[in-house]
């Protein structure tokens, strides 16, 4: 049987990856093991002639960051208040599967628990492709978290 002692749990904020999250506390606490939640910020990227880059010299991402930062701290902050575990939040920056795996890796994860998708749209599709690209790429084992629909989850409760 694995034993689970540092679990990693990526978040975009969307409905998906907030009950991954609130999954991934409840295997932590149950194994008594540290909880990582981990926001990934990709920073905008633009072609010199949108001349777009110069709002970026102008502190726009940086807020951005900081945006992420705050956001991710609050959605941790009713489980740092329940927690009995240890549980730190970080956002990282780059392409979002390379961070998770590299963060994962160097922190000595036993377990990355990674939503089938997150939000909408063209989002959806990207985010599921980072979860794609977790699975195959990272070091450590992945457990992919499907949606259960809001009645079922009562309904299991």
């Amino acid at each position: 049987m694995m034993d689970i002692k540092h679990v990693i749990v990526p978040t975009d904020f969307s409905d998906i990856s907030k009950q991954a999250l609130a999954f991934a506390f409840e295997l932590a606490q149950k194994h008594d093991a540290q909880l990582d939640v981990v926001h990934v910020f990709e920073a905008p990227t633009f072609p010199s002639f949108y001349g777009a880059g110069a709002l970026l010299l102008y502190g726009e991402v940086p807020d951005m960051k900081m945006q992420a930062a705050t956001a991710l701290q609050q959605l941790v902050a009713p489980y740092k208040e329940q927690a009995g575990i240890k549980l730190d939040a970080h956002v990282l920056e780059g392409r979002a599967a390379d961070q998770i795996c590299n963060f994962a890796q160097e922190a000595g994860a036993d377990l990355i628990i990674i939503p089938t998708y997150g939000l909408t749209g063209l989002s959806h599709v990207l985010l599921g492709s980072v979860a794609e690209r977790v699975v195959r790429h990272a070091n450590t084992p992945v457990l992919v978290y499907k949606s259960i629909g809001v009645d079922s989850m009562s309904k299991a409760a």
